[in-house]
């Protein structure tokens, strides 16, 4: 356990949230600085940005972790054994209590107009749109962020 703790120090812990925070916020003021937010530069750098997380700890990871240490992070990252099914039904739920909470605010209580939601009329529209719809929000939320965010270095 001595060598684990020798390569995982707090310089690498530190320099994982530092690089991920300048990348974020790098990608995210330059566009509102040189006013090109809706642009699909803008929008480019947007998505750019967030993938901040996984690119920064997969580099953190080949290039710090020993090779038995890179085994055991991405079995973490694919294994359903350490997170199980409870914590994905516990967050989808969650999400859609929160929605349906927000919903109510601001539709029902500050009369707000109802979200368009265009991506289910889509889907209604085509249900093949749904495969493109899960690999959008597949692409723009866990693989974005999940390898960064998902305990890089919370076992040491």
């Amino acid at each position: 356990m001595k060598n684990s703790k020798k390569y995982m120090s707090d310089k690498y812990l530190l320099l994982f949230f530092v690089l991920t925070l300048l990348w974020t916020w790098i990608c995210g003021f330059i566009p509102v600085i040189f006013d090109f937010t809706s642009t699909p530069a803008g929008t480019f750098l947007f998505y750019f940005g967030g993938g901040a997380p996984s690119v920064v700890a997969l580099f953190l990871v080949f290039f710090t972790y020993p090779k038995e240490k890179r085994k055991d992070y991405f079995h973490r990252c694919f294994s359903f054994k350490y997170m199980g099914w409870k914590w994905p039904l516990i967050t989808v739920c969650v999400f859609s209590v929160i929605t349906i909470i927000s919903l109510f605010i601001g539709v029902g209580l500050l009369r707000y107009d109802m979200p368009t939601m265009d991506f289910i009329h889509a889907v209604i529209e085509n249900p093949l749109m749904l495969l493109l719809v899960l690999m959008i929000s597949l692409i723009s939320g866990p693989l974005n962020e999940e390898f960064g965010w998902r305990g890089i270095f919370s076992r040491y």
